[in-house]
C-alpha cells in the first residue's frame, strides 16, 4: 500500500498529466521546521522524555514551537519572546518532584536555529525523488513555483533579499500576498517569518510550455553561499547553469519539437531515470539561453553518467513520447581521475612507498658505481707511472747486461792484448813508415 506522502505525489502527478497545461511549475516544500517532536531539533537527538526539564530559551531569542502530542516534564522554560503552537488535542503535563510522579532526568535543550530561505538544502522538489542537487537555484522556489510550508508545523525562516514566487501555501491554505504578509508582520508570525525585503506572491504561473527559466540565476551568488562544493574526481568538470559547483559528467542540449511539454516530459524523464540508471542523478530545466539542457552526474569521475547519456540521447529521440528531434552534447568531462581524487578504480596503496624505494635504490646505485668509478681512476694513474720506471729500469738493465756480454765475448778471444781491439790508422802507419 502506498503511504500518505506517496499517495500525496501520486496524485499530483496524475492531476499533472490530464491538465498538463496548469502543471508547467513546480511545487517546492519546505524542509525545516522548529517541531517540538523533531528528534533533530534537541541536543539529544531525541525527543524529551517524561520528567526532563525542557530548554527552549536558547540565545533568549523568538521561537515558535509546534506540539502534535501530550508530554509530561518537570519543567519548561520558554524565550522571553516565545509560544508553543498545540495542535491534534496535544498538551502538557507538569509533574512534582516532591510526589516521585516522573523522575529527574536531567535537561534536554532546543537546538532549532533560524533557516534562510534561500538556502537550496531547505527544499525540496515534491515531484523529484533525487536524493542530490544538482542545480541548486533551480532548487529554491522560482518564480512560477508554488511554495509550500507543511501543515501542523513551526518554522524559523528568514530572507534578507525579495522574495517572489508563484503561490504560498501555509496551514494547508494558499496565501494572497496580501494574507501572507498580514501573517509574517503579526506578533505570532514574527516568530516564525523573519522577512525583512517584500515577498510578493505574483500568481503568475508559466503559460511556455516548453517550460520557463527558473529566474533565481541572478541570485546565484546569495544561494550559493550556502553551498559547499566537493572537488571533481574527473579532469575538466563543467559548471551547468543552475548549478553552483564544477561536476563531472555530461550536459545534453535539446532541439524540440512543436508539442514538447516540460511538465510530461519531465514525468517520463524521471521514470525513466529511477529504474534505468542506478547511480546517476539527472536533472532538467529551462536556460536563460532558452534552450532545456539535461545534466547527467555520478559521484564518481563521470563515466556512469556518460554511457547513461549516450543511452538518454537514444532514447530521448527514439521515443515520441518525449517529442525531442535531436540531443546534442554541449559539454562533458574527461573521465581521466585528477591525482588524489577519487575515479571508477580502486587506489593502489603500494604505488608511492615503491616509487619511494625504487628512488632510493637509484641513488644508492648511482653512488656506488661513482665511487667505484673514482677509485679504479686512482689505481689507474699510479699503475702507468710504476709502469714507466720499470720499463726505464729494465731498458738501463738490458744495456748494462748488453754491455758486459760484448766485453766477455772480446775478452775470451785469442788475443787477450788491447791492442788488438785498436782499429789500425792507415796515415798513422804511412808516417811511421817514412821515419823508417
Amino acid at each position: 500500500m502506498l503511504k500518505a506522502k506517496d499517495k500525496k505525489n501520486f496524485y499530483w502527478l496524475f492531476i499533472c498529466f490530464l491538465l498538463v497545461h496548469q502543471c508547467s511549475a513546480s511545487i517546492k516544500k519546505w524542509l525545516p521546521n522548529t517541531n517540538f517532536n523533531n528528534p533533530a531539533n534537541w541536543d539529544k537527538r531525541r525527543v524529551p522524555s517524561d520528567g526532563e526539564d525542557v530548554k527552549l530559551d536558547k540565545g533568549n531569542k523568538p521561537l515558535a514551537v509546534s506540539l502534535r502530542r501530550s508530554h509530561s516534564l518537570k519543567s519548561l522554560s520558554l524565550p522571553i519572546n516565545g509560544e508553543v503552537i498545540f495542535y491534534d488535542g496535544a498538551e502538557i503535563q507538569f509533574c512534582a518532584s516532591e510526589t516521585n510522579s516522573c523522575n529527574d532526568s536531567g535537561d534536554i535543550h532546543f537546538l532549532a536555529s533560524v533557516q534562510d530561505w534561500y538556502n537550496p538544502y531547505n527544499w525540496q522538489d515534491i515531484a523529484s525523488l533525487a536524493s542530490s542537487i544538482i542545480l541548486h537555484t533551480d532548487n529554491v522556489p522560482c518564480v512560477h513555483d508554488t511554495a509550500v510550508f507543511p501543515q501542523d508545523s513551526s518554522f524559523l525562516v528568514s530572507s534578507s533579499i525579495p522574495v517572489k514566487v508563484a503561490a504560498v501555501e501555509l496551514f494547508g491554505q494558499r496565501q494572497s500576498s496580501k494574507s501572507f504578509k498580514d501573517f509574517y508582520s503579526g506578533e505570532s508570525g514574527r516568530l516564525q517569518f523573519n522577512l525583512t525585503e517584500s515577498a510578493d506572491i505574483t500568481a503568475v504561473e508559466c503559460i511556455d510550455s516548453t517550460g520557463c527559466p527558473c529566474g533565481t540565476w541572478k541570485l546565484a551568488e546569495n544561494i550559493c553561499s550556502h553551498v559547499k562544493c566537493k572537488d571533481p574526481g574527473c579532469a575538466k568538470p563543467f559548471k551547468p547553469e543552475g548549478s553552483c559547483c564544477d561536476i563531472c559528467g555530461t550536459l545534453l542540449k535539446l532541439s524540440l519539437r512543436q508539442d514538447f511539454n516540460m511538465a510530461s516530459y519531465r514525468d517520463l524523464l524521471m521514470n525513466v531515470s529511477q529504474k534505468g540508471y542506478e547511480g546517476v542523478t539527472i536533472a532538467t530545466s529551462k536556460t536563460e539561453a532558452g534552450f532545456v539542457q539535461v545534466v547527467l552526474t555520478d559521484q564518481e569521475n563521470g563515466m556512469k553518467a556518460q554511457i547513461a547519456s549516450e543511452h538518454l540521447k537514444d532514447l530521448l529521440t527514439s521515443e515520441k513520447a518525449f517529442s525531442v528531434d535531436s540531443a546534442e552534447v554541449l559539454k562533458q568531462s574527461a573521465t581521466t581521475a585528477v591525482s588524489g581524487k577519487k575515479s571508477g578504480k580502486p587506489k593502489n596503496n603500494l604505488v608511492i612507498p615503491l616509487a619511494v624505494g625504487l628512488t632510493i635504490l637509484f641513488l644508492f646505485l648511482v653512488t656506488v658505481l661513482f665511487l667505484i668509478f673514482r677509485r679504479t681512476k686512482r689505481i689507474r694513474n699510479h699503475s702507468f707511472k710504476f709502469v714507466e720506471v720499470e720499463e726505464f729500469e729494465l731498458d738501463e738493465m738490458d744495456a748494462d747486461k748488453e754491455e758486459a756480454k760484448l766485453e766477455k765475448q772480446y775478452s775470451s778471444g785469442p788475443s787477450s792484448d788491447k791492442s788488438a781491439l785498436a782499429m789500425a790508422n792507415p796515415l798513422y802507419e804511412s808516417a811511421e813508415n817514412e821515419k823508417e
